[in-house]
């Protein structure tokens, strides 16, 4: 663990370049938590959706888990990573209508007692298996628009992550 993470929510939180946080998709080793604690990570990111293409995109099966864990812990600062489903599937499985992949985000929220500081929409091509974001520029765009409409609709905090 050696990354810092910038929490930048506009008009609520203010950028702190001091913050050390961590992103995670798989559950941690057994210590890593206390670690993490000790070393002076305050800030935890959990991946709660993912593309999976073959399903037309659906909730980490382990994101609950994980987060109980960060709380248990003793993290109250933790935030959570969308990795949509989006663009053209070579299985022929189409992605989940953007709203249905936001409800199925909130009800996760909800029927867990899930508290989250941010949500983080990940925009990442990828190719191969899942082909995100390959729709081209104006359909990319268009698909991007709606998920942000969608997303302020929530009343939510979230946040754009991309690589590129």
């Amino acid at each position: 663990m050696s990354s810092s993470l910038v929490a930048a929510s506009p008009a609520l939180l203010r950028p702190r370049s001091d913050l050390r946080g961590f992103d995670l998709s798989e559950p941690p080793a057994s210590g890593f938590w206390a670690c993490a604690l000790n070393s002076g990570y305050e800030k935890a990111v959990i991946r709660m959706y993912q593309q999976a293409c073959g399903r037309g995109g659906k909730v980490d099966k382990n994101f609950v888990a994980i987060y109980n864990a960060a709380v248990a812990a003793g993290f109250t600062n933790i935030d959570a990573y969308v990795f949509p489903c989006t663009g053209t599937q070579p299985t022929g499985v189409t992605c989940k209508p953007v709203q249905t992949q936001i409800n199925e985000i909130l009800n996760v929220f909800s029927a867990n007692n899930i508290i989250i500081q941010n949500i983080w929409f990940d925009v990442e091509p990828s190719s191969g298996e899942c082909n995100a974001w390959n729709l081209g520029r104006a359909a990319n765009l268009a698909l991007a628009e709606e998920w942000v409409s969608a997303m302020k609709a929530t009343g939510l905090q979230w946040g754009v992550y991309a690589n590129r």
